[in-house]
């Protein structure tokens, strides 16, 4: 047997309580380990007596015992119902390098909630300024609409008023030719009355 046959003999596995729990971990020998955890033989984890009994959900292997372990650490990151529908992918990093990644995470996250943070309020300053941009010029339409009713307003009461003199001066003109009119037909009768008691 060579030294990399030797070297793959290690398992992922997942086990699934029967409450629904899971728990996951690297064996070489997935029976023995089983009934471990299981109670049925001494060495079980602490953490798997409560959800007996156990069972053993799905399996994955075989491999060296870093990359057993690689994996190990992947799948306890997935929560719920990803553990089952999880696959290895090829481990390119050491343990300690994922743990490295890992640390340097927060920070990248961090830049990038801030710079989100940051583009988040410059838009809100850009809508507020846009705002107030509209804002104003609704106001200077409002004050130029009220602007012009009132200069129509002005317009149509002197309007109103020149029409209403120069009625009042073609009545008083009327007026004063019908007084005229009567005064000389009065002269007229005046005359002819005269001139009748002399004939006499």
């Amino acid at each position: 047997m060579s030294d990399e046959t030797e070297a793959l003999r290690w398992w992922l596995y997942l086990l699934r309580s029967a409450r629904g729990r899971t728990y996951v971990g690297i064996s070489t020998e997935l029976d023995r380990r089983l009934a471990q955890h299981n109670g049925e033989q001494p060495g079980g984890a602490k953490s798997t007596r409560a959800g007996r009994p156990w069972t053993l959900a799905r399996t994955w292997g075989p491999f060296s015992r870093s990359e057993a372990s690689i994996h190990e650490y992947q799948l306890k990151r997935c929560r719920g119902p990803r553990r089952s529908t999880w696959e290895p992918s090829e481990p390119s990093r050491s343990r300690e390098a994922i743990a490295t990644a890992e640390l340097e995470t927060p920070q990248t996250t961090r830049s990038v909630a801030k710079k989100t943070a940051a583009k988040k309020t410059t838009t809100a300053k850009k809508t507020a300024a846009a705002k107030k941009k509209t804002a104003t010029a609704k106001k200077k339409t409002a004050a130029a609409k009220k602007k012009t009713a009132a200069k129509k307003k002005k317009t149509a009461a002197k309007k109103k008023k020149k029409t209403a003199a120069a009625a009042k001066k073609k009545t008083t003109a009327a007026k004063k030719k019908t007084a005229a009119k009567k005064k000389t037909v009065k002269k007229k009768k005046t005359a002819k009355k005269g001139a009748l008691s002399r004939r006499s």
